[in-house]
């Protein structure tokens, strides 16, 4: 089981072909869930039985990988034990036989089921990756993307990478918002796993002002917004925590004395 789950993350981030870093949201885990702040023993005692997930689902949750940020609503967690396998169609089978135990079911009954993923100014979504649990699922799901500068947005389909994987590349820069749903009105879309390839302001550690160096120069400007009692530019959280702090002044120098 553990080898299969690795093999389809590997699938994913080799779909990905990351030329920035990735942000993982598995929901076919429990321990994955756990960390997104799902009960552990409200996980242990989920059935299959639709109706009386709806009743416990989640109309909102809210979890950071950081800098990617995922927001959902009208969803709730499906519990698969393996026999019930064997009452699905033949071609899907073998995928929710060797699949996960949790899926994340985006409910028409409960309304618009969709995740919402975002970035802080400065960092950009450049690739998204939607596995889903059958390639009937695949078929359904919807991708919105938006960059909040330009107002520039853009919905559709993705291109698949694999029989239940689809993937999204925005034609346009500066995306930091992208909604994954359901593109029927009536039928739900159920997902194992979501990917987020982003890139930071700068792909040099350190460069916060984009000179391709770092230096003084980007010393001052981390010690300048230290200084403000005012919101912090996220620009210069070096170390992805969603804050700016001393932690990332000395991860700076660090940096800067690694490289004498």
């Amino acid at each position: 089981m553990k080898r299969i789950v690795y093999f389809s993350v590997l699938c994913l981030i080799v779909a990905l072909s990351a030329q920035g870093e990735i942000a993982v949201f598995d929901f076919s885990e429990k321990s994955s869930l756990v960390e997104m702040g799902y009960d552990s023993s409200a996980l242990d005692n989920l059935g299959y039985d639709a109706a009386s997930q709806r009743e416990t689902s989640y109309a909102l949750l809210t979890f950071t990988a950081p800098p990617v940020t995922a927001e959902w609503t009208n969803t709730y967690l499906f519990h698969f034990p393996q026999f019930f396998a064997l009452t699905l169609p033949t071609s899907e089978i073998v995928n929710l036989f060797l699949g996960p135990d949790y899926l994340f079911n985006f409910d028409k009954t409960l309304g618009d089921g969709k995740i919402k993923l975002t970035v802080p100014a400065g960092y950009e979504i450049t690739r998204i990756s939607a596995e889903s649990v059958s390639e009937a699922y695949c078929n359904r799901i919807l991708f919105i993307v938006n960059n909040p500068d330009s107002q520039e947005s853009a919905f559709g389909a993705g291109t698949y990478t694999g029989y239940n994987i689809q993937e999204y590349i925005p034609e346009f820069s500066g995306v930091r918002k992208v909604v994954i749903g359901s593109s029927s009105n009536s039928n739900d879309v159920a997902f194992k796993r979501i990917m987020v390839e982003y890139i930071a302001p700068s792909n040099l550690k350190g460069d916060l002002n984009g000179d391709g160096e770092v230096g003084i120069a980007d010393l001052t400007l981390i010690i300048n917004d230290l200084l403000e009692e005012e919101e912090h530019d996220l620009r210069y959280d070096i170390n992805n925590d969603l804050e700016v702090s001393m932690a990332d002044l000395t991860m700076l120098i660090n940096i800067m004395l690694s490289q004498e």
